[in-house]
């Protein structure tokens, strides 16, 4: 038993010894005892310090690890395909910066670094019928800092209208500039965008004061830039106006 024993650390020794004279700085000595697969260790060129190492999957065929990558990228897996290489893509109020082998998220909610604007405007002149509203001049202004951002309007004061069970209706507008519709001008003009919901107001006794509160969130997410805001009045009877006093107009980016 101790020669049968003998023999094969001999005949083990002598085959390892055999096998390491092939080895060099790029191959490793594997144990398989199927002899299907194999490990190569592939320099680069010119020669460094790297290797790419290339595995086989269970039929056979060789994973390649990729290229080199880009600062900030990362290996995405992808159903039934190799892992894709990519950056993550930045959401609401979150920047992404790509640096040489790092990553960082930050977020722009909550650290008062948004924009905001408040404005109070002079009464505009009372509005008579007609058949489409008109825009109020109240030319609002707020400095969105972040692209792709949303933006809160809050536009509060109080309407009055001169005749008996008679009424408006108001809404919201917006759009890109410093240069904001004047009074009288239709709504649509310098890029406005509607703001839904619409606000109706109605009173029984004319001159009664009453207070509103038009707010909304643009669907749209807004580059950065200055934008300005204002109201759509439409006054709905015939003989009367609607005139809206003691405006405030407030705006903030989230």
């Amino acid at each position: 038993m101790k020669f049968v024993m003998f023999f094969v650390v001999l005949f083990l020794s002598i085959t390892s010894v055999l096998f390491a004279q092939h080895l060099n700085n790029t191959s490793m000595l594997m144990y398989d005892p199927g002899g299907n697969f194999t490990l190569t260790l592939q320099p680069f060129s010119p020669l460094t310090a790297n290797r790419v190492f290339t595995f086989p999957d269970e039929s056979g065929t060789l994973l390649v690890s990729p290229t080199p990558m880009t600062n900030g990228q990362l290996l995405i897996g992808w159903t039934g395909h190799n892992p894709n290489q990519t950056t993550l893509t930045a959401g609401n109020g979150i920047t992404i910066t790509n640096g040489a082998g790092t990553i960082t998220i930050a977020s722009n909610v909550g650290f008062g670094s948004g924009g905001f604007g408040e404005s109070t405007p002079g009464d505009p002149a009372p509005v008579a019928p007609a058949a489409a509203p008109i825009m109020m001049g109240l030319a609002g202004t707020v400095n969105i800092v972040h692209n792709n951002s949303h933006m809160m309007i809050i536009i509060s004061g109080y309407i009055q209208d001169s005749k008996n069970n008679s009424g408006a209706v108001m809404q919201i507008y917006y759009g890109p500039g410093a240069v904001a519709p004047a009074y009288g001008d239709a709504p649509g003009g310098h890029g406005g965008v509607a703001v839904v919901p619409t606000l109706t107001f109605f009173e029984t006794n004319k001159n009664f004061i009453v207070p509103i509160d038009l707010n909304g969130i643009p669907a749209a997410a807004l580059a950065s830039g200055t934008y300005w805001i204002d109201i759509a009045l439409k006054a709905n009877t015939a003989g009367s106006t609607a005139a809206l006093h003691n405006i405030t107009i407030s705006a903030t980016e989230f």
